[in-house]
C-alpha cells in the first residue's frame, strides 16, 4: 500500500535457496531438513544494494553459497495474495484471493477477501437447554438424595429428592437460557488450494508452519504444528483497533480523518480519579449491550508525574514514556461467558493533559473462546502461552494505524515493532532446534517498517520531515538488518545437509 515501486516487490524480494555449508554440526545425524524463513514486503533491489555495500553480511554469505534472484510477484503484489499463491503453488485466479478485502454481493459493502464469517452451534446449540436441565437434575437428585441418606421414611426421601430435582432441572434449564448462547460466529477461510505443508504433512513427515498469512483458522495436521498468521482478528473481531485516552478538551489530531477507526475515549478530568472504560467485542452472541466493556480506573498522581491503572484486577504505575507489562483484560458478556485479551499501555503524556495509549487487544492465547482455532493442535496455542507467556495472536501484529493517523510518533511505533519480533524471534530460534522435516516461518516486521517510515527515507515524499529523517531516515535499512540478524540465527543451527530459502 506504499508507491507501486514499493509494493512490486512485495514478497518478492529475498530468494537465497542454499545447502549451508556455514555454522556449527549440532544436528549430525539428524535427517535433512528445509528451512524456509519469509519476510514480507522486502525490496529486492535494496537487498542486493546493501549486500553490496557490506551491511547485510549474513544474506550476502548465503548469496555466495547458493542463489539469489528476485521473485516475480503475484498481480496485485498484496501480503494476502502473494502469501497464498506462496502457500499453494497456484496463482491468484485459482486461490481466489485478489485483494484485501472484496464486495459482498448481497450488500455491495467491503469484507475480507479471504473469509466468510459464519454462524456456528455454540455447544448443542438449541438442545442446551436440554442438556443444562438434564445435568442440573441428576445433579440435584444426586446431592439431595446425598443430603437425605439418613431419613429413616424411603418414600417421603424419595419424593423430597424428586421434587428438589426437578426444581434443580428448571433452575438449570433458566440458567442456561439466561446465559448460554445458542450460536456463535464462526470463520471459514475462502483460500483454494492445497497448502505445501499438509502434503508435506500427510507423507508422514513434519511441518512446523508459524505466522505465514491467510492461514486462519487453523487447520490440523497429520504431523506437525501450525501458528495462524494474518487474519487473525483482535478481539473486536477486527484486524487491528488501538485506543487512545486523552482528557485533551479539544482534542484534534491536526486535521486526520481516522480513517482506521482508533479508538478515542474522552477522559472526563485531567486529576485525581477518572473512571472510563474500554470498548471490546460486539454482542453477537446476545445483542444487547451491543458492545461489551471493561471498566479501567485511571489515577493521577498528586505531583502530575505518574498515573495509576487499574484493570481486571490488575495495577500498572507508569511514567510518561513508559510502556506497561501485558495487561489481561476480561470482557463479561454475563456472568458466566467471557472473552479474555492481552494488551499493553503506554503513558505518553500526564501533564497537562492525560494521554495514554492502548494497544490493539489480542485474544488470549492462554484463554481462547470455544472454536475460535489460531493453532493446530488446538491446544498449541496454550502451551505456547506457557511456554513463553502471553503472546500477540492477532494476524496484524504490529501497529501502524495509530502512528499513520497521528496518534503516535515514530519511538512508540519503533519500540513496539522490536519489542514484538524478540518476543517471535526466541519461538524461531527454539522452533530452529526442533527436529521438524520443513520449518516455515513469517516475520512482517520489514512491511510494517516500509508503511510508516519510507516517507522518511524518500526526500520526494510529500510526508517528508526532514528533522525526523535525522534519526529515522534509516529506519528502513535497520529493519533489514534485523532481517539479516534473523537469517543469521538459522545459518547457526543448520548443518551441512539442510537446505535454506
Amino acid at each position: 500500500m506504499q508507491s507501486s515501486l514499493w509494493r512490486k516487490a512485495i514478497l518478492a524480494t529475498l530468494t537465497a535457496a542454499v545447502l549451508l555449508t556455514a555454522g556449527h554440526t549440532h544436528s549430525q545425524g539428524k535427517r535433512p531438513r528445509m528451512i524456509v524463513v519469509g519476510f514480507d514486503g522486502v525490496d529486492a533491489a535494496f537487498t542486493e544494494k546493501w549486500m553490496n555495500e557490506g551491511k547485510l553480511p549474513n544474506l550476502a554469505k548465503l548469496r555466495e553459497q547458493g542463489t539469489f534472484r528476485p521473485l516475480l510477484p503475484t498481480l496485485p503484489a498484496q501480503t494476502p495474495v502473494s502469501w497464498s499463491t506462496f502457500t499453494t503453488g497456484i496463482d491468484p485466479g485459482r486461490t481466489g484471493i485478489f485483494d484485501f478485502l472484496r464486495r459482498d454481493p448481497k450488500t455491495y459493502l467491503p469484507v475480507f477477501a479471504a473469509f466468510d464469517e459464519t454462524v456456528e452451534p455454540f455447544g448443542l446449540g438449541r438442545k442446551n437447554k436440554i442438556a443444562g436441565a438434564a445435568i442440573a437434575f441428576v445433579l440435584g437428585l444426586v446431592l439431595v438424595r446425598l443430603a437425605l441418606v439418613a431419613v429413616r421414611n424411603k418414600r417421603i426421601a424419595w419424593g423430597a429428592s424428586a421434587l428438589l430435582a426437578f426444581a434443580f432441572g428448571g433452575a438449570g434449564w433458566w440458567a442456561v437460557q439466561k446465559y448460554i448462547p445458542e450460536t456463535r460466529p464462526g470463520v471459514v477461510n475462502r483460500r483454494q488450494g492445497i497448502p505445501m505443508w499438509e502434503v508435506v504433512s500427510k507423507a508422514g513427515l513434519k511441518a512446523r508452519v508459524v505466522h505465514v498469512p491467510v492461514t486462519f483458522p487453523a487447520t490440523e495436521l497429520d504431523e506437525g504444528h501450525l501458528l495462524s498468521g494474518l487474519g487473525v482478528p483482535d478481539v473486536s473481531g477486527r484486524v487491528g483497533k488501538p485506543f487512545y485516552f486523552t482528557s485533551e478538551l479539544d482534542f484534534n489530531r491536526g486535521g486526520g480523518s481516522n480513517e482506521f477507526s482508533i479508538e478515542v475515549v474522552q477522559l472526563e478530568d485531567n486529576r485525581g480519579v477518572i473512571n472510563t472504560e474500554i470498548v471490546g467485542p460486539p454482542n453477537k452472541l446476545f445483542g444487547d449491550p451491543p458492545f461489551i466493556g471493561c471498566p479501567i480506573t485511571v489515577t493521577v498522581s498528586e505531583a502530575r508525574d505518574s498515573v495509576k491503572i487499574d484493570v481486571s484486577g490488575q495495577q500498572f504505575t507508569l511514567k510518561p514514556g513508559e510502556w506497561s507489562g501485558w495487561a489481561h483484560l476480561e470482557f463479561p458478556f454475563n456472568p458466566l461467558v467471557k472473552v479474555r485479551g492481552v494488551s499493553r499501555f503506554f503513558l505518553m503524556e500526564v501533564s497537562p493533559e492525560v494521554k495514554i495509549y492502548l494497544s490493539p487487544i489480542n485474544l488470549d492465547p492462554g484463554s481462547l473462546p470455544p472454536g475460535l482455532h489460531i493453532t493446530a493442535p488446538v491446544e498449541w496455542a496454550k502451551e505456547l502461552n506457557t511456554k513463553y507467556g502471553p503472546y500477540k495472536t492477532m494476524g496484524w501484529q504490529i501497529d501502524t494505524w495509530a502512528i499513520s493517523e497521528g496518534f503516535a510518533n515514530e519511538k512508540m511505533f519503533w519500540d513496539d515493532m522490536e519489542w514484538t519480533v524478540a518476543q517471535f524471534r526466541r519461538m524461531y530460534d527454539d522452533f530452529l532446534e526442533s527436529d521438524d522435516d520443513l520449518f516455515i516461518q513469517q516475520f512482517e516486521f520489514p512491511d510494517r517498517v516500509g508503511h510508516v517510515m519510507w516517507r522518511l527515507m524518500d526526500e520526494k515524499h510529500p510526508a517528508y520531515d526532514a528533522e525526523k529523517a535525522k534519526e529515522w531516515g534509516d529506519a528502513v535499512l535497520r529493519s533489514y538488518q534485523l532481517m539479516d540478524a534473523i537469517v543469521g540465527d538459522a545459518m547457526k543451527v543448520a548443518n551441512q545437509e539442510d537446505a535454506a530459502l
